[in-house]
């Protein structure tokens, strides 16, 4: 067994099924990084992601898998439905493994650790993060989910509007979801290493550069934002470039999409990047395009605006709440007209920007979660 800490730090385990490294590992790995010493707090993984323990390791958090060494890339939310039964011989383990460390809160972020800290908890609090919008439940699916809610001390989401859509799905919960925001890696605030990308993607350095950074899944609005791209007008739109950064099932027909549309030398497919190279490529940016249809709260957005970029998005609630003036929101029809807006207004909106991102510093939200753990004790 670990050496105990002394009896006054907290201790917290935060319970994960990861996919291989997306944004609620980034979040989970940026908060853990910036925690106050008057926590300690180590991870349970649901699957393994080998990226997720190496970041892990980098900042010196423990890390054990619950349902053995079972490499995870993407999760459908279906194939974790059928995944479930065997993920709940887990819970002695975990339940050994909070009584062995004398955990004092177990924080689950979402699905299916939901459900398994809701069985777990026997002397430690259990907070549960909700990162996700969701359609209203069912009669039967309300009457499960009601149970498996009322098993936590603190029920939590990212924003005002998907706090609010729990608490109007979930009207009679002894305890209400509350607002805790996503926060942002501390290196999204730093300028990133040159990796000139712009002269890899053969872009002239003058030309306009619009970057979208999201899984390739339709709900991230890659194919429409392509297919604004080749219906965009303006001076701006006309000479701009995308480059899309990251990997997922839809590759392949978005592939086909930039090829039918004539768009080759415009339209870039960079695969799945590392945080540096990220970094790196919203600071070569014109602007960033988040035209996702459904977000809790998007880290990539938040990410955006702390490199000083301002974000096009559509005009959702989330969004509405993530940008306020440091973006520019529109209706899906609209998208190729706020091409053209949001990269020619763009240098006047970097210092909005970068002070809308500053309420999400790492050390912010991390001393807000110390504050409400310790009232849990």
């Amino acid at each position: 067994m670990d050496p105990q800490p002394p009896s006054d730090v907290v201790r917290v385990v935060h319970l994960i099924a990861p996919v291989a490294f997306g944004g609620g590992e980034s979040l989970l790995v940026s908060l853990l990084e910036a925690a106050p010493k008057s926590l300690d707090q180590s991870v349970v993984m649901i699957g393994r992601s080998q990226q997720l323990m190496d970041a892990l390791r980098g900042i010196d958090v423990s890390c054990i898998t619950l349902t053995g060494n079972v490499e995870v890339s993407e999760r459908p939310k279906a194939r974790r439905l059928v995944r479930l039964p065997r993920e709940l011989l887990g819970v002695p383990r975990l339940r050994r493994y909070l009584r062995e460390h004398r955990v004092d809160v177990l924080h689950a972020h979402g699905f299916p650790p939901s459900l398994l800290g809701a069985v777990t908890p026997r002397h430690c609090a259990a907070v549960y993060t909700h990162h996700y919008e969701r359609m209203p439940p069912g009669a039967q699916e309300h009457f499960a989910l009601r149970a498996v809610f009322s098993r936590y001390k603190l029920l939590t989401a990212p924003s005002g509007p998907l706090t609010s859509d729990m608490n109007r799905f979930f009207p009679t919960l002894a305890r209400p979801f509350i607002t805790v925001p996503n926060c942002i890696s501390k290196g999204f605030f730093l300028p990133a290493p040159d990796l000139g990308w712009k002269h890899r993607l053969g872009i002239g350095p003058r030309a306009p550069l619009l970057v979208a950074v999201g899984r390739l899944v339709s709900v991230k609005g890659h194919f429409a934002l392509i297919e604004a791209m080749s219906a965009a007008k303006g001076p701006n739109a006309s000479s701009a470039h995308l480059a899309i950064a990251g990997a997922g099932p839809e590759e392949a027909r978005l592939r086909t999409l930039i090829e039918t549309r004539g768009l080759g030398g415009r339209v870039h497919l960079l695969g799945a990047l590392t945080r540096d190279q990220v970094r790196a490529l919203l600071q070569e940016a014109t602007a960033v395009a988040h035209p996702s249809s459904s977000e809790g709260m998007s880290l990539a957005a938040l990410e955006a605006l702390a490199a000083g970029q301002p974000v096009l998005a559509l005009d959702i609630p989330s969004m509405r709440e993530v940008l306020g003036p440091a973006g520019v929101l529109v209706p899906p029809v609209d998208l190729p007209n706020g091409i053209e807006r949001v990269l020619g207004s763009a240098d006047g909106l970097r210092l909005v920007a970068r002070a809308r991102a500053e309420g999400h510093r790492p050390e912010r939200i991390a001393s807000l979660w110390a504050e409400l753990y310790t009232t849990l004790e």
